[in-house]
């Protein structure tokens, strides 16, 4: 006959901050930085979303000692580096294409009339590059 001993054993119990958080290696910043801008970007938030007292103690419960950037970084270096970034792996991408590469065209006038262009390139796959 088998006898339930789990009431007589004591377990000790772990907090979960104790298994989320880790210390950011340096390659990680950049890209921590790059996550945070998506994030901020997909949702529609303004830069300021980081400076927010919730938003900060929510990173804080999950990771204390993780630093947020604040909205002067993410505008006046993260979002530079990333564009610099995507653009430079738009055109490998396009550069690397055997066949070639279609280039779309756009133009239209902001509410100050103000002209705007815009150019999608289109790789020989199919695959849309923006």
């Amino acid at each position: 006959m088998k006898t339930n001993t789990s009431a007589s054993t004591t377990t000790k119990q772990t907090f979960l901050t104790g298994y989320m958080s880790r210390p950011l290696l340096k390659q990680d910043e950049s890209h921590f930085e790059n996550l945070t801008l998506r994030m901020i970007v997909s949702n529609g938030l303004p830069f300021s979303f980081m400076e927010n007292k919730e938003t900060q103690d929510l990173f804080s419960f999950i990771a204390p000692a993780l630093k947020l950037p604040g909205r002067r970084a993410i505008s006046d270096r993260i979002l530079p580096k990333s564009a610099n970034q995507l653009t430079e792996t738009i055109l490998q991408v396009a550069s690397n294409d055997k066949i070639g590469v279609t280039a779309a065209f756009d133009g239209w006038t902001n509410i100050k009339q103000e002209h705007l262009f815009g150019v999608v390139f289109i790789t020989s796959q199919g695959e849309v590059l923006i």
